[in-house]
């Protein structure tokens, strides 16, 4: 069957020796169908499931060659501008692939589902022993362990479930992601690297069954009781596996839309072997899409911000580092400014201390000056006041000398005392001046015009 870039005639050509190439003919089919089977890291369940479908495809039709290639799930999707003509893929890889034209020719069920709509779920499993985990409102404040957000079916199923109970308050980045296998998630809840797993339904029982992990070691954590999947789980069920055509239905040929409804018919007698899904009819896929949308929006605005946060957090902290040094520089500066003042304040206080102090002092040095001063001259004094005084005498005597002689007349009677007082007048201001002197007293600050002190010391002198 041709397909895009994936027919090649004779394509089974480089198997034959040189020798047969002859019998390319009849040997080779003439034309190959390439099948992309998303296995690596998947499901044993899942990947033997697909191996034994190819298997029976070959069989039943054998005029085809199916080749099947492994792929990854990161390398199907980036074959989504060059696809292989059939691909299968999980339920929420498919509806990635949807919009590129892609559609379900046949589902997958699991044997102990009701139909390929109810066929996945999840289970959130936690140590039996965990008698503080008994519901999933238990599970705030936990540490969640799942696959992938971006491609576990099983993991987005749980996220839904958790953003339901919680709300706004649940991130998909609170949950911690260890990537495929699924039943790594198993072994680190086991191993106690974790308080609660999110894992496909179903899986407890069959690792319990394979003797992959001991019996009752794990609990589902509000297991519901439904009749729609046979086994424990969680949550609400959606559509599993699916095998799809990449090519838009209104561009196939008539080649191609005979070859879809052989493999639609093959696919229905696919052997069903224990511990493998079964092949039905397609599910209404829209469920995993709404799904996909819910994750996504609610996930969308934290990531804006943390997005934003990763981007200009090196420039947050340095504009915060920035405004730490400005505060810490105006309050240094601000402390600095109140030092200096208060040291100046204190050092004007204590130069104006000192120099009361130091006033002090002149005035009691002034005053001992002068009493030394008025010591030495006393001498001089009482030499100056020996004149006046012995004038005084003089008169004195002289007056009495007239009187006892009789001869005392009145004119000189009143000359003579005229000159006694003025005698003792001076002896007076001398005594006065000398006192005034000695006297300590507080100094008198004036103003004084220079010239006329000048003046009047010239004409005094």
């Amino acid at each position: 069957m041709p397909s895009k870039n994936r027919t090649t005639d004779r394509a089974c050509l480089w198997k034959q020796p040189i020798v047969s190439f002859l019998l390319l003919f009849f040997v080779c089919p003439v034309n190959a169908v390439t099948v992309d089977a998303q296995v690596v890291d998947e499901d044993k369940s899942i990947v033997e499931t697909i191996a034994t479908t190819l298997d029976h495809l070959r069989e039943e039709i054998s005029q085809e060659y199916f080749e099947l290639r492994y792929l990854s799930r990161e390398e199907l999707i980036g074959r989504k501008d060059n696809p292989a003509f059939f691909f299968i893929t999980d339920a929420a890889t498919f509806a990635s692939l949807i919009d590129y034209g892609a559609w379900a020719v046949g589902a997958m069920k699991n044997p102990l589902a009701i139909d390929s709509s109810h066929t996945s779920g999840a289970a959130f499993v936690a140590r039996k022993e965990r008698s503080d985990i008994t519901s999933l409102m238990d599970i705030k404040d936990k540490t969640v362990i799942g696959m992938s957000q971006a491609a576990s079916l099983s993991t987005l199923i749980g996220l839904k479930e958790l953003q339901r109970l919680f709300g706004s308050s649940f991130s998909p980045n609170d949950v911690k992601y260890i990537g495929a296998p699924v039943e790594k998630v198993i072994h680190q809840i086991i191993a106690g690297k974790g308080d609660v797993g999110i894992v496909d339904a179903c899986l407890l029982e069959r690792m319990e069954k394979d003797g992959n992990i001991p019996q009752g070691a794990l609990k589902v954590i509000s297991a519901k009781d439904s009749k729609d999947l046979k086994c424990k789980h969680s949550t609400e069920l959606y559509p599993g596996w699916v095998l799809a055509a990449s090519k838009p239905s209104n561009l196939l040929t008539a080649k191609e839309r005979d070859l879809i409804l052989q493999v639609t018919s093959a696919l229905q007698t696919v052997p069903k072997l224990p511990g493998l899904m079964e092949w039905t009819e397609p599910a209404d896929n829209s469920v995993v899409m709404t799904l996909l949308n819910d994750v996504e929006e609610q996930n969308k605005g934290k990531e804006h911000w943390e997005n934003f946060l990763r981007k200009y957090f090196p420039w947050f902290i340095g504009f915060l580092g920035f405004l730490v040094l400005i505060l810490a520089h105006s309050f240094y500066v601000s402390w600095l400014v109140r030092k200096r003042t208060s040291q100046l304040t204190a050092s004007m206080k204590k130069a104006h201390d000192l120099q009361q102090k130091v006033n002090s002092e002149q005035e009691k040095i002034s005053s001992m000056e002068r009493a030394g001063i008025a010591a030495q001259l006393s001498s001089l004094i009482a030499h100056e006041l020996q004149q006046p005084l012995n004038a005084i005498t003089n008169f004195s005597r002289g007056l009495r000398i007239r009187e006892e002689r009789g001869n005392l007349r009145e004119d000189v009677l009143r000359e003579t005392l005229i000159k006694i007082t003025e005698q003792s007048e001076t002896a007076a201001k001398i005594v006065g001046k000398v006192r005034n002197y000695a006297k300590q007293r507080q100094s008198e600050h004036k103003i004084l015009g220079v010239l006329s002190q000048l003046k009047a010391s010239i004409e005094k002198f």
